[in-house]
């Protein structure tokens, strides 16, 4: 092998790790500045975030003491935040909405559109809340956002459960 053959492998191996290096950094540093403006709203709210999960530009979060949680949803730079005072609500539980799809071997597969954590409150009045943990028409694929969602779900019910007690 000689130099030249050394050196063009050399370029074509920086021309491919550059922009794969870049994308990394540019995510991680857009994930950061994510979780400070999540931060900062909790903080405008007195909150004491002691739980928190982020993915897919999307945090969530809960204040065991205070009983509040926080979603952040980050669209181009624009965060949608939700506050859920868990004192108010009835119940916490996962929503899919989802269809049926005939796969490639002839059989039907189960589809999943979007799924969320849906709150309803002990006020009926009130309208229910709908945390979107993954959308089909946003998000690629789905990756554990369903063991996510469970999650959360099972975390919450405890957490209303013992305001209802203790009130």
């Amino acid at each position: 092998m000689d130099i030249s053959t050394t050196i063009i492998g050399l370029i074509l191996l920086t021309l491919f790790v550059l922009p794969v290096f870049y994308a990394v950094k540019k995510g991680s540093a857009s994930n950061k500045e994510i979780l400070a403006n999540f931060r900062a709203e909790a903080a405008k709210h007195g909150m004491n975030v002691t739980i928190h999960e982020q993915w897919n530009n999307r945090v969530i979060g809960l204040d065991q003491s205070n009983h509040k949680l926080l979603y952040s949803k980050t669209n181009e730079k624009h965060p949608k935040m939700i506050l859920v005072d868990l004192t108010k609500v009835k119940k916490c539980e996962t929503s899919e909405v989802n269809r049926q799809k005939k796969s490639a071997n002839g059989g039907m597969e189960k589809v999943i559109d979007s799924i969320h954590l849906a709150f309803t409150f002990h006020d009926s009045k009130q309208a229910e809340v709908k945390l979107e943990i993954f959308d089909a028409s946003n998000d690629l694929s789905l990756d554990g956002e369903v063991q996510l969602t469970e999650k959360w779900a099972k975390l919450l019910q405890p957490q209303t459960i013992a305001v209802r007690k203790s009130a």
